[in-house]
């Protein structure tokens, strides 16, 4: 039986190909993350990825293949699918971070301080990557890009727009490649804010 590595170990360990790539929230529901998690290691996707579990998050890095977000949104799709008890259950992913969870109406909770929370944990995700000294560089200065921009960019739509315009322009510029990382931090900033203002979101499981 595959032991399962901490997400400490599982970012220091020898074994791991590139980073973390992904990392699965099952919303504060520790029973349902380790039945996914052992669901996982008996997937096909785990002769070319590494699963991780702690606490209530699931972290998949590379294995001898690069993976993407199609294949994971497909497996945890068919994970959902294939339990009858996980009927209310649903999955929605915004960039890396997939969130399996009961929708509940907005109406019934805060969602401002449930899409605060995703944000932290993506700054978080970040963070803990930067602390693997055989990061590439050029990967490392991503993450620290995002993790600024995160963590000082106003949470509205016209001013997050307007940030990513100008970034655009320093395209052609000589920083093009620090551009690059914070238009890409701005656009999953701009898809969380966003999610405020629809009808539905995620909430943690109580």
């Amino acid at each position: 039986m595959r032991h399962p590595l901490t997400l400490k170990r599982l970012i220091c360990s020898k074994t791991l190909y590139d980073q973390v790539t992904k990392v699965i929230s099952c919303a504060g529901d520790l029973e349902l993350a380790n039945r996914l998690h052992q669901f996982l290691l008996l997937s096909e996707m785990s002769s070319h990825a590494i699963f991780s579990i702690e606490n209530d998050e699931i972290a998949i890095a590379n294995g001898q293949s690069p993976i993407n977000n199609r294949n994971v949104r497909r497996l945890l799709e068919g994970f959902l699918a294939s339990n009858d008890d996980l009927d209310d259950y649903s999955l929605t992913n915004i960039g890396e971070l997939f969130t399996i969870g009961i929708l509940r109406k907005m109406h019934d909770l805060d969602c401002t301080n449930y899409l605060e929370k995703v944000i932290k944990r993506r700054v978080r995700h970040s963070a803990k990557l930067l602390k693997d000294k055989r990061l590439n560089p050029s990967i490392a200065r991503g993450h620290k890009a995002a993790i600024r921009i995160l963590r000082t960019t106003p949470r509205d739509e016209d001013e997050i727009r307007k940030l990513i315009e100008s970034k655009h322009r320093q395209l052609q510029e000589a920083n093009a490649e620090q551009a690059l990382y914070e238009i890409e931090a701005l656009d999953w900033l701009l898809t969380v804010v966003r999610l405020q203002n629809v009808e539905h979101c995620r909430v943690e499981i109580v």
